[in-house]
């Protein structure tokens, strides 16, 4: 009897898994429709990505645009590689997103009573950024949605680590199974549908912005049950990533200056995104401001810290003012981090770039479905939205505008589906596996692998690549692969055990880790996030004639492959859309 794999049956109509701003709409969404529904979260809840960013991208008129030219925005700073599908629906729908949160008591900053205050990040030709009143929004949002989860009764369990997608032999997926941390118990979720929202990858680099849990399980999970990514070479790295010995490195403030005159030098006094960038300067996007950082560090023209710095030492009188009043936690870091005369706008701070969000993902269409029966998945575990490049705020509004969809559609399936033939193998094995290091008492350490893994992710699959350094990092990747069945941990508990999630954690980041660098090793081109030294040419529009295509990687018989599909240009096509001039200012009181 396949109950008797399990220590413990969950049984649900629907499973989400993630608890970030995604997993957690899903859940009220699929919930709203009359459903039963569990969430499993890695660690705590609210969790991931979601209690660490800052922003909301939507346009709400006004002195913020229209829709129309958020969408505009979007597929340009993509580089055309989106899904423009997925685009429309994301900008016409983010607002009525902003306002439903509002009405479930989020407090959005406002100078006005009839308008939010917005900010500009780089790539948006309009302040259109919303953020809570105080600190940010990512501070506030996943947890209002926690609060709307909670008073609709959803299931929550948290430090669960989900290891597998369970699928029955008709290939439609029927749950999960995990390991409960804190109990060590090994449980089954059986579900009538599954919306997967775990996160990203930032974890696989030794300098990553977001939560320690975000090691691209996910990714891992859905590919080894017949899921489909695409584009996993464009791993968006944020430019002003914080320099300094202690928790706070890696992290970040921002991706552009927070000021219209907050500019970027590098240590010979030039402002070198003139080079790079003329029409967009400061205000480029995350990408291309990330490459010429990189560049101008690694051709010798870095900082004292290995970095560049950023000046905001000309901004204005009022704009100190408007600083201090609606982003206190903006000056309360920089006065942490890198002292009072950088706190009181007086000396420039040096930055360098981490890693930040996986662009690509799981393939969907416009209602959430992956090509796997009884899967859905939303927010940044999915592909298609941010194509080369996701703007600033885009992400949150990703989260709320397709978390609601997936709830919705996986409520719909529910509705109309029975639990799936559980088979007693699948469980088996994967309980095997999970296991194993406990009862190993020598071999590899995960600690060592993993630190292995996320330095050459940075060194050589990070901002700036080449054929050689790939070759090399697929090398000792397939190497670090090969070791996943001698892991071992000192302690042997099953309870709150780091070492062991750490060694559940190496297979998906070596296999995560190769599935990058094939991709980035593969496409011959450089576009926004992915850059190859050795193909410097039509950088960052892409080359269109070539590569105007997503990456599709999938398993066949345990062996990677990797495929190009066309990208269809519904609306716009590359060219028939140009910004030549930007100049806009950082903030407006009237969106």
């Amino acid at each position: 009897m396949w109950k008797d794999r399990v220590d413990k049956v969950l049984q649900t109509d629907v499973l989400v898994i993630g608890a970030g701003n995604a997993g957690l709409r899903a859940a009220i969404e699929a919930r709203e429709k009359g459903v039963k529904v569990t969430l499993l979260a890695k660690g705590n809840i609210p969790g991931g990505a979601s209690v660490m960013a800052a922003f909301t991208a939507a346009a709400m008129g006004g002195d913020s645009g229209t829709p129309q030219q958020h969408f505009e925005d979007t597929v340009l700073g993509a580089a055309y590689l989106n899904n423009q599908k997925l685009v429309r629906i994301l900008v016409e729908d983010a607002p009525n997103r902003v306002k439903e949160l509002e009405k479930w008591g989020m407090l959005w900053a406002r100078d006005i009573s009839t308008h939010y205050i917005a900010v500009r990040e780089g790539g948006h030709r309009f302040p259109r950024l919303v953020q809570a009143a105080g600190k940010g929004s990512g501070n506030r949002t996943p947890h209002v949605l926690f609060e709307q989860a909670l008073l609709r009764g959803v299931d929550f369990h948290f430090f669960v680590h989900t290891t597998a997608l369970i699928k029955n032999i008709e290939n439609e997926v029927i749950g999960a199974t995990a390991i409960d941390m804190k109990t060590g118990e090994f449980i089954f979720v059986q579900a009538k549908a599954t919306v997967l929202a775990t996160g990203g990858t930032s974890k696989i680099y030794n300098r990553g912005a977001c939560a320690r849990l975000n090691t691209g399980d996910g990714f891992i999970m859905a590919l080894k049950a017949g899921a489909e990514l695409a584009n996993m070479e464009f791993m968006q790295y944020i430019p002003l990533g914080i320099i300094q010995d202690g928790s706070a490195d890696g992290y970040t403030l921002g991706g552009t200056p927070k000021a219209k005159e907050g500019y970027l030098f590098n240590s010979l006094g030039e402002r070198f995104m003139k080079k790079y960038d003329p029409v967009w300067m400061e205000k480029s996007t995350r990408a291309r401001m990330t490459v010429s950082i990189a560049k101008e560090i690694k051709e010798g023209r870095g900082g004292k810290r290995g970095g560049v710095l950023v000046d905001l030492t000309r901004i204005t009188p009022e704009e100190k003012v408007k600083r201090a009043k609606y982003q206190p936690y903006f000056l309360f870091c920089l006065r942490e981090i890198y002292g009072d005369k950088v706190g009181d706008f007086l000396e420039p701070y040096e930055v360098k770039p981490t890693a930040l969000f996986q662009n690509g993902g799981v393939r969907i269409n416009e209602f959430c479905e992956t090509n796997l029966p009884g899967l859905y998945a939303a927010g940044e575990i999915t592909s298609g939205i941010h194509g080369a490049n996701r703007l600033g705020g885009n992400a949150q509004a990703e989260c709320l505008v397709f978390g609601k969809i997936a709830g919705a559609k996986a409520a719909e399936r529910a509705k109309q589906v029975d639990y799936g033939k559980v088979e007693e193998e699948m469980l088996n094995d994967e309980k095997e596996r999970v296991f194993a290091p406990l009862k190993r008492e020598k071999g590899y350490h995960p600690r060592k692998l993993k630190e292995k893994i996320q330095d050459l992710m940075m060194e050589l699959v990070g901002p700036l690549r080449n054929e050689q350094g790939l070759k090399e990092a697929l090398k000792q990747f397939t190497e670090i692969k090969s070791k996943e069945n001698e892991l071992f941990t000192y302690g042997k508990s099953r309870i709150m055990n780091n070492e062991w999630m750490e060694a559940i954690e190496i297979s998906s980041m070596a296999q995560l880790a190769l599935v990058i660098t094939e991709g980035a090793l593969y496409r011959t081109e450089s576009r926004e996030s992915h850059y190859r030294e050795d193909y410097p040419d039509h950088f960052p529009s892409g080359d269109n004639d070539n590569w105007a295509v997503e990456t599709v990687q999938r398993l066949e018989n345990d062996r990677l492959i990797i495929s190009k599909e066309p990208i269809v240009y519904d609306e716009i096509k590359p060219g028939e859309f140009k910004v030549e001039k930007v100049d806009v200012p950082y903030q407006t009181t009237r969106a």
